[in-house]
């Protein structure tokens, strides 16, 4: 097993896409395709089914993509300690939420004054970020729930509020100028996020407020993808409990209806997540507070 075949690997996972992987990495497609067979024939087992549509990640396929994602950065590390001329590198992960609505303008924010620096970027559901924080593999994660065990710092960086946000028809319109909407809204067909995700963990809890388990609830679909819910949303195939940082510019163009929660309106807060017993470096304390003076003061 080699490294250019692990890097062949990540990248057509994460570009779902044999052709735009081998563009990514300057190399044929047959070439990207001799790396994952060769994999595959290693291993004995079968990484990616492959159809003439799409690309679907076995479960043997997406352990290797998880534990080749930190094989890969710890290479990464270790030539950056080592080189003549390091270049400055700042290992983040990111849950979904912060990944998509808070850490391209800090990055772009950071990067303006700190020019010199460069990023390596993870993505993850809240819980997986902070396991590779306990790796020692990132030096910073961006999540959306926290946890009491006593090796990490949470510290808060953005307020997110909870909402909920349905398909922009006249049935759902009519439920919203009800007097008290949530009562029916919680009858609807509803898509939930994955288990391990921060908002699905901050859902659960608004959920138990108002006494009602998920499991009282009409689930029709289960996803791990914030985009993804918002696209069944707006076909038609329930409502959400979401971010609202993720339906924001959806609310404001109106290709969805977001309903606040008022009185019930519940707040989370969004964290940077680092380990307690490493010391921060002069930079990523300054990153992190960027971060804040860019969100933390918003509502």
């Amino acid at each position: 097993m080699e490294f250019k075949q692990l890097e062949a690997f990540v990248s057509v996972v994460e570009w779902n896409s044999f052709s735009a992987a081998a563009k990514q990495m300057y190399l044929t497609q047959p070439t990207i395709s001799s790396h994952i067979r060769s994999l595959e024939a290693e291993l004995n087992t079968t990484l990616l089914n492959r159809t003439t549509k799409h690309i679907e990640v076995t479960k043997e396929g997406q352990f290797l993509y998880e534990e080749a994602k930190k094989l890969l950065r710890l290479r990464n590390h270790i030539y950056d300690t080592f080189s003549q001329n390091p270049v400055s590198t700042i290992r983040l992960g990111a849950s979904t939420v912060p990944s998509l609505y808070i850490l391209p303008n800090a990055l772009a924010a950071f990067r303006q004054k700190y020019p010199m620096y460069r990023f390596d970027l993870w993505q993850s559901d809240s819980m997986g970020v902070i396991s590779a924080i306990k790796e020692r593999s990132l030096d910073l994660g961006f999540v959306g729930t926290k946890t009491d065990e006593p090796d990490y710092t949470f510290v808060p960086i953005a307020k997110d509020e909870l909402v909920i946000a349905t398909p922009a028809d006249d049935y759902y319109r009519g439920i919203l100028k009800d007097k008290s909407p949530m009562k029916r809204l919680l009858e609807e067909p509803i898509i939930l996020r994955d288990n391990t995700s921060g908002t699905r963990k901050e859902a659960t809890r608004f959920l138990e407020n108002m006494d009602i388990h998920p499991s009282d609830l009409n689930v029709t679909a289960q996803m791990n993808d914030q985009e993804m819910i918002k696209n069944y949303i707006k076909k038609g195939l329930g409502i959400s409990i979401m971010s609202g940082f993720s339906v924001a510019e959806e609310e404001q163009d109106g290709s969805l209806l977001v309903y606040h929660l008022g009185k019930l309106s519940s707040w989370r807060n969004l964290y940077i997540v680092y380990d307690k017993t490493k010391k921060l470096p002069p930079h990523l304390q300054q990153f992190i507070h960027i971060t804040q003076g860019m969100y933390l003061s918003k509502p």
